[in-house]
């Protein structure tokens, strides 16, 4: 049997994309920053301006809102603050690498163009 998050009042769950930097950087299995396909490890006193990049990631649930300001919607791809809302735990089913937020975390929506 598996459990379903069911998000209340303003709030969404966001499945997480993975994470993209720019300039090439990616994240080792370590969890430091490497440029150059993994070759050269930034130093941490850059690596903190990769860090502050804002994230992207597909709400996946939202909550029962009777808001009419309310406009965000299941499978908006959205921007958000790296460090806005909790993580779920991994220990649920179905919801790994993603965030419980407040509709006030997420920064806009990302559509794309006709």
């Amino acid at each position: 049997m598996s459990t379903v998050l069911r998000p209340l009042g303003c709030r969404i769950i966001v499945k997480c994309d993975d994470e993209i930097f720019e300039d090439g950087v990616t994240r080792g299995e370590d969890g430091k920053l490497y440029q150059g396909g993994g070759l050269i490890q930034i130093p941490d006193n850059v690596a903190e301006n990769y860090e502050r990049q804002a994230m992207t990631g597909t709400i996946i649930a939202v909550g029962n809102v009777m808001n009419a300001d309310f406009n965000l919607q299941k499978g908006h791809r959205i921007l958000f603050g790296r460090y806005a809302g909790d993580w779920v735990p991994d220990r649920l089913d179905g919801y790994k690498e993603c965030r419980m937020m407040d509709e006030d975390d997420v920064v806009c929506v990302l559509e794309e163009e006709a």
